[in-house]
């Protein structure tokens, strides 16, 4: 079986340079850019390690080159959990996880003097890059961003992964060991389980991490096509589709949805003498969850689509902020809540246009 665990390490050594080039492309994101370099960092640390694996067996004393290979492994799960303390907004500890793998490592060149096959020797081994990876648990529980169900399933395969390196000692020893010395260690049953239990894990973390990081990429760049950048309101594709999300959240819950129009005598002259005039409709907060905001455009009319009981409120945002006599004036807004049956926004656009042309005679 030798030869498999050789052939699994040299495919293991190929992904993650494959890994590797991903987060280098997803890296020049500025969303994903720190984050993304001390993953590309962890990951050609991985290169480095397998390439050492495959290194020990010409070795005649291959303590220098076991303790090599254990320091840069845990410097990889250590720049792993540096980019996702980036990526989660959480300060990375450095200094903790630093001497920590010099404390791991000092310990490791130590416990080659054990028996091969003693657990202790095999625990200092394993039990540190298990502590990495509930350090990784850690900083994604401990961010205060909103998680989904992709966060949750990181954290899952990273306690899953965690859990395989504390029980790799005991797989060894079921297995007849690891090796008679670390030459032999690829020709042993438990390399080649030990190799493949570290791919599933490895692709799955990399896997399930780049796709938080390009889910986050991709609403980055939905944010910045639905948003006017000079006043930051939505502009009409993004009133378009932040309407429909409201009003079906309304439909789904069966609570009151209305569309609002408010006609803003000489719009113009305010917006070019003091910057752009916004009508934001704000939630109660006992009752509403977060206002939509209108779209921005040269149409003297601003809407905002309500869902609940909610109250509006006039805000102004301007770049010179204008007198009290300046301010425009509003005709009588009025929008028809619809309680029952599956409202669309064609619908009750067209009974919003209704009111505030009623509400202009």
């Amino acid at each position: 079986m030798g030869g498999g665990a050789e052939f699994i390490l040299a495919i293991n050594l190929l992904v993650a340079g494959l890994l590797a080039a991903a987060f280098m492309t997803i890296s020049f994101n500025d969303v994903a850019r720190a984050p993304a370099r001390w993953l590309v960092f962890g990951y050609l640390l991985g290169m480095a390690y397998f390439a050492i694996e495959f290194s020990i067996p010409i070795f005649d004393n291959a303590r220098p080159a076991v303790v090599a290979g254990f320091a840069v492994f845990l410097g990889a799960t250590i720049a792993f959990n540096g980019g996702l303390a980036h990526k989660y907004g959480v300060a990375p500890r450095w200094a903790p996880m630093l001497v920590f793998l010099f404390v791991a490592t000092v310990a490791v060149y130590f416990v080659q003097d054990l028996p091969r096959q003693s657990l202790a020797r095999m625990m200092a081994y394993q039990l540190p890059y298990a502590a990495m990876q509930f350090v990784g648990i850690g900083i994604v529980w401990s961010s205060r961003q909103r998680r989904d169900w992709l966060d949750h399933a990181l954290m899952a395969v990273l306690t899953a992964s965690a859990l395989q390196f504390v029980s790799k000692p005991f797989i060894a020893h079921a297995m007849g060991g690891w090796g008679v010395n670390p030459q032999a260690y690829l020709q042993s049953n438990y390399a080649l389980v030990s190799q493949s239990l570290g791919t599933v894990f490895g692709l799955t973390i990399a896997l399930l991490i780049l796709v938080i990081l390009v889910r986050d990429v991709l609403a980055e760049a939905t944010s910045k096509s639905e948003t006017d950048t000079l006043s930051r309101l939505l502009n009409r594709g993004g009133f378009e589709r932040h309407a429909e999300l409201a009003m079906r959240d309304a439909v789904r819950k069966g609570i009151p949805v209305a569309l609002v129009i408010a006609d803003l005598d000489h719009f113009k002259s305010i917006n070019d003498s003091f910057g752009s005039v916004a009508l934001v409709v704000r939630n109660s907060p006992s009752s509403c969850r977060e206002p939509t905001s209108p779209p921005r455009g040269s149409s003297p009319k601003g809407r905002a689509a309500l869902s609940g009981p909610c109250r509006s409120t006039v805000c102004r945002r301007t770049i010179v902020a204008p007198p009290a006599s300046a301010l425009p004036s509003f005709t009588r807004p009025k929008g028809f809540p619809t309680c029952c049956g599956a409202p669309t926004k064609r619908s009750i656009r067209r009974r919003a246009a209704d009111a505030i042309a009623c509400a202009s005679r």
